[in-house]
């Protein structure tokens, strides 16, 4: 055996020594022993999401004085922001806790603790509204006002801008004429002579 091998098992013993007084059996292990992760045994590491709490948790914010949490009451139609452990509430916030990628708090509230999840933001499709002028001007073309369509086909795009089009030709048309009355009103009143 050369001189490279012999190192090679000295450097690996070596290794081996330093190593094992950790406990790192497994890939597993470390990362069970992960600094990043939240411990095993934590109070609340992995409670479920209390279902149907009077409740909501709608938003974290962090400051310089900590974080800050919106504890929304649907009851009450209102929300304040708490930081960790604020007292002089209905509720008070206990924990902050990061799970699985999503945010979630433990909550005192009436004797008991609660586990909000953060509220995500519902889009629902609601009526189009359409945009109705008044006044002088208000003889819009439709197919310029008309709802917008969520998914437009290559058809409807083309009908859109072919009457956006033709609104901009009447409105220029519109706002010419109305020059030209303006000029002929004041040549037949002529220059005032006083």
């Amino acid at each position: 055996m050369g001189p490279a091998f012999s190192h090679f098992r000295i450097f690996g013993g070596l290794a081996v020594l330093l190593i094992a007084p950790l406990g790192l059996r497994s890939e597993g292990e470390a990362a069970r022993r992960s600094p990043f992760l939240p411990p095993a045994n934590a109070p609340g590491g992995s409670a479920a999401v209390t279902q149907g709490a009077p409740i909501e948790l709608r938003g974290i914010m962090s400051t310089p004085e900590g974080m800050l949490f919106s504890i929304y009451d649907p009851a009450k139609k209102s929300a304040v922001w708490l930081g960790l452990n604020e007292s002089g509430r209905n509720y008070v916030v206990r924990q902050h806790q990061l799970i699985n990628g999503a945010d979630q708090v433990t909550v005192e509230y009436g004797g008991s603790n609660l586990t909000l999840s953060l509220k995500t933001a519902k889009i629902l499709s609601g009526p189009a509204v359409t945009f109705q002028p008044t006044g002088p001007n208000s003889q819009q073309n439709p197919a310029v006002t008309q709802s917008v369509v969520l998914n437009p086909t290559p058809a409807d795009q083309a009908a859109r801008l072919q009457a956006v089009a033709e609104e901009v030709q009447r409105r220029r048309a519109l706002r010419q004429r109305t020059q030209q009355q303006n000029v002929t009103g004041q040549q037949s009143n002529g220059p005032s002579t006083r």
